[in-house]
């Protein structure tokens, strides 16, 4: 309970000092700065390698399932990064010809810091609106790097995401 308290009283504390009104009101450029020097927003879809075998079981798949896998995928990014496909079509493209069922993620905002080695690499060189293949030796991953301006615009729009930045930025003062 007193931990409880003790968060719930930092909260209403950072937020009248550094919140809107605030006496140290951070500005939203200072907000959009930090957030686009630190953030990567992005989406993918995912695909193990694996499948259920005729009882019921999951078996690796064989490397020729592999290579067909990662050969429509490897398409599906050509086509994303052409402008011939968008992004949801390639999961629905892999769904019907590879006959597995892809993992699709909603866009992310995460910080660059946090993200795993294979999304950092592969999304680094990346402009916004462009896909790449990543192969994690388990799941294949097509990712699709988006423009975080456009999500930090979402971000001011909303009151506890902009809380949560703040508390990012100014928690340990």
């Amino acid at each position: 309970k007193a931990f409880s308290i003790y968060n719930t009283k930092q909260e209403k504390v950072l937020l009248a000092l550094y919140g809107k009104g605030g006496e140290l009101e951070v500005p939203e450029e200072e907000l959009k700065s930090y957030y686009l020097d630190n953030y990567t927003y992005y989406q993918y879809f995912s695909v193990e390698l694996t499948k259920t075998d005729s009882e019921g079981g999951t078996v690796d798949m064989t490397e020729e399932e592999k290579k067909t896998g990662r050969e429509i995928l490897e398409d599906s990014v050509e086509l994303i990064n052409s402008g011939r496909q968008d992004f949801a079509k390639a999961g629905e493209k892999y769904r019907s010809m590879g006959g597995v069922e892809p993992t699709v993620s909603e866009p992310v905002a995460l910080e660059t810091s946090s993200l795993s080695t294979l999304f950092a690499d592969g999304l680094s060189n990346l402009e916004n609106g462009e896909a790449a293949f990543l192969d994690a030796g388990s799941r294949y991953y097509v990712v699709q790097k988006l423009d975080v301006e456009e999500d930090f615009e979402a971000l001011v729009k909303d009151e506890d995401r902009t809380n949560t930045l703040l508390r990012t930025i100014k928690g340990e003062e």
